[in-house]
């Protein structure tokens, strides 16, 4: 009897560490530590992974910064190319005036 509580328990806190991995990896968070979350705290660490929030988000408005700044980079050394070639020496610094 003691043996199958034990092996309920065992299969209940492995099942519950799968889906905690799975509905984390859905979040795009780590899925193994997610595992071992669930494994751990069994239902709690489920309820946990469920409730918490995509970090899409996040990542995905740090990617389009970095993507505008390289664009506005790329633009600020293209014009400054033109204005050489041009012959116009004046003010040539790829950065704005506040950052002198």
């Amino acid at each position: 009897m003691e043996e199958a509580l034990v092996t309920i328990w065992l299969l209940s806190h492995v099942a519950c560490s799968i889906l905690t991995a799975v509905v984390a990896k859905s979040k795009d968070r780590s899925a193994f530590l997610w595992f071992l979350v669930g494994l751990i705290f069994s239902i709690l660490g489920l309820l946990a992974a469920g409730f918490m929030e995509r970090a899409v988000v996040e990542e995905r408005d740090k990617r389009e910064r970095l993507e505008r700044d390289e664009r506005r980079r790329k633009a600020n050394e293209e014009a400054t190319r033109s204005r050489r070639e041009q012959g116009d020496e004046e003010d040539v610094s790829p950065l704005p005036p506040y950052y002198h």
